[in-house]
């Protein structure tokens, strides 16, 4: 923007003949209109967004994700106006991958994986949310896809169960677990009726691992029956509760048979 002092009503701090588009680094401030504070309000020194605030802290940080040429360092948002300091690396000099996202591209989105995890790892549950306020209960649906431990112990756990069944189906493990020592997966004789463990941390999403499971192990077993054994009634019914939530993967109304109903047949 050309400097207009008609308009803007203050001397440049602009450097004359100095090409501001160039690789370097920048500070810069900018005001709301009429310096409204649109952004939120300082509360013990410290500030608080209000939902403009959070909006604008969200577009500021996607800023270097939609620009290739530039890298955000320190910034800070106030009720008013907003201080960053910004990165230009030149519109011929693409910044270098990051280690995450040249994991997600070469990892995740080649054609294999990224068909294997459309088709077999991403199911649609239904959260209740109930306003602490009014009352008001309300239903969201929530998309979920696995993450990475879930995806590698799924497709390995598929094709060692297929390995142990030994129905003539042609499997391999694409990675090998750690053995400690012991004979892993590829060491195991085919039909050999034990298709091994997986081990789960808490939190690490053990339910949905298990729902994964079953999605493919079905298909691939031609719908077999699939026994769950917990150890307690409360993880019975969140077992149930997140199987039926995900029955598009499934393909299947639950059943639910208690552990009572199974010992009196």
């Amino acid at each position: 923007m050309t400097f207009n002092p008609t308009i803007h009503r203050r001397k440049s701090i602009r450097l004359k003949g100095y090409d501001y588009s160039q690789a370097g680094l920048y500070f810069i401030t900018v005001c709301t209109h009429n310096r409204v504070p649109l952004f939120g309000e300082i509360v013990d020194g410290q500030m608080q967004f209000n939902e403009s605030g959070i909006v604008a802290d969200e577009e500021w940080r996607k800023t270097e994700h939609i620009r290739s040429n530039i890298v955000l360092h320190e910034f800070v948002i106030m009720p008013n106006h907003v201080h960053g300091i910004i990165e230009l690396i030149g519109a011929h000099c693409m910044r270098p991958l990051r280690p995450g996202l040249k994991t997600l591209i070469n990892g995740m989105l080649n054609k294999k994986a990224l068909l294997n995890l459309v088709r077999y790892f991403v199911v649609f549950e239904q959260s209740r949310k109930e306003d602490p306020h009014t009352g008001v209960i309300s239903i969201h649906t929530v998309k979920k896809i696995a993450a990475y431990h879930q995806y590698d112990a799924v497709n390995a756990a598929v094709a060692s169960t297929l390995r142990a069944a030994d129905i003539g189906l042609s499997s391999k493990v694409m990675q090998n677990p750690a053995s400690y020592g012991l004979p892993d997966v590829t060491q195991q004789p085919q039909g050999d009726k034990k298709a091994g463990v997986v081990w789960h941390t808490q939190g690490c999403g053990k339910s949905l691992s298990m729902v994964f499971y079953t999605g493919k192990i079905v298909l691939a077993l031609n719908n077999p029956t699939i026994v769950v054994i917990t150890d307690r009634n409360d993880l019975d019914d969140q077992l149930f509760d997140t199987f039926a939530a995900c029955k598009q993967l499934l393909a299947t109304e639950m059943v639910l048979k208690q552990a009572e109903m199974i010992a009196s047949e």
